[in-house]
């Protein structure tokens, strides 16, 4: 092999890595993905759509380098907000995960209920 091919070869590992391992995790879950797959039960309203950093504590080159046997799975919570008419109080609600509705979520009193998507992450091992 020629000088050029080997140089050509070592940037096409390089931008295969850079997809695989940063390109690809960073598209897939992004803001502006969850976005465009729950923006419709938001009313489209990107400030409805919120997200934790994922965290980077299984990641091979975090500390110590190598395989942690973990990773994380995002876990998408929808849920409603409100703000009481007669209290002011703010009630939250996020469906069949919390349980019953809460005592102070009283749909004839509360006037304004805004959906609310929020992205976390929990620790899987592998």
């Amino acid at each position: 092999m020629s000088k050029p091919s080997r140089g050509r070869l070592a940037a096409a590992v390089m931008a295969l890595l850079f997809v695989r391992y940063l390109a690809i995790p960073w598209v897939a879950h992004s803001r502006p993905r969850y976005f465009a797959q729950y923006g419709r039960s938001t009313g489209w309203s990107y400030q409805r759509v919120t997200m934790d950093k994922m965290p980077d504590d299984c990641g091979w080159f975090a500390a110590p380098i190598g395989n942690k046997k973990c990773h994380y799975q995002a876990r998408v919570k929808l849920s409603y907000t409100g703000k009481d008419a007669v209290t002011g109080e703010a009630v939250q609600y996020s469906g069949d995960q919390d349980g019953p509705l809460p005592p102070n979520f009283n749909k004839e009193y509360a006037h304004v209920y805004e959906p609310v998507v929020h992205v976390g992450w929990e620790k899987m091992a592998d």
